[in-house]
């Protein structure tokens, strides 16, 4: 991986789109701006852009559920609930389902709420 500092997430993007960087060093950078940025403004910007790459693997699906359950952000979380959902809809039912039951804001409960309606899969069941 090149040395990229101080990369915002839209420079990764755009890095990742001109074939500076490829999908993996992407997903890199992105992760570690969102396990170190006190932003939360920028780990939702790189969420956004792990959700457009995607790439569905364990690394980024341990990411999610960590800004799922853990960051102090309800913005944060309720993108990592969307993206979840949509990619990881078999693995990511029992962590949806724990932030259901232990999640304190509205925003967030709403949304988990709305992305189990209506939905036919036995996973979410």
């Amino acid at each position: 991986m090149g040395t990229f500092p101080s990369l915002n997430p839209d420079e990764i993007y755009s890095k990742l789109i001109s074939d500076i960087i490829n999908k993996n060093e992407a997903l890199a950078y992105l992760i570690s701006l969102v396990e170190e940025s006190t932003d939360a403004n920028i780990r939702i910007r790189c969420l956004e852009i792990i959700n457009k790459i995607p790439i569905i693997n364990d690394k980024v699906f341990n990411l999610l559920e960590n800004c799922l359950i853990s960051d102090d952000n309800e913005f944060v979380r309720v993108t990592a609930a969307k993206i979840i959902a949509l990619h990881f809809p078999k693995m990511g039912v029992n962590p949806l389902k724990w932030a259901l039951h232990h999640e304190t804001s509205p925003l967030v409960l709403q949304t988990i709420s709305k992305l189990f309606e209506g939905v036919e899969d036995i996973y979410f069941k």
